[in-house]
């Protein structure tokens, strides 16, 4: 990751992208849930299951479009192209639909909160969806961020 920024930043030059050390930090929470989901499920009552497995598909959906979205800035810097307006609108629209997704996953962890009474599960789906409000704030930023590019170019 820090590769990545440290990339970015010399081959646009004012394209440091200072959102990139928070998905990397959201990221990293989603892969420490993700390693601890499995036996969280197994532990878990069985009117619990569901929303836990649930929660699982979320995070690892989550890091999906992480790491696809990490992939497309590696493949502009790999191909040696420049940080342009199309590039910027294939980003953004990732971006975006990063932050609708989170939209959705928002609605529904808050309602998981209603429905369960088990501690442990509370205290899971409460970390997922702080995870996931850090990463729609995160693509909000980077949409922001390359907005601003954008207008310097």
């Amino acid at each position: 990751m820090i590769v990545c920024f440290t990339a970015l930043s010399l081959c646009a030059g004012s394209y440091a992208q200072d959102y990139l050390k928070d998905l990397d930090s959201v990221r990293n929470s989603m892969t420490e849930l993700g390693y601890r989901m499995p036996d969280i499920i197994k532990k878990a009552k069985p009117q619990d299951i569901r929303t836990l497995e649930r929660v699982f598909e979320i995070n690892n959906y989550a890091m999906v479009t992480i790491e696809s979205y990490l992939k497309m800035i590696k493949m502009v810097l790999s191909s040696g192209g420049s940080v342009n307006k199309e590039v910027m609108s294939v980003l953004n629209g990732w971006l975006e639909f990063i932050k609708s997704y989170c939209t959705y996953d928002i609605k529904y962890l808050d309602n998981a909160l209603t429905e369960t009474k088990e501690q442990a599960t509370i205290d899971v789906v409460n970390t997922q969806k702080n995870n996931i409000l850090k990463l729609k704030d995160v693509s909000e930023k980077a949409i922001l961020e390359n907005t601003v590019i954008l207008k310097e170019q």
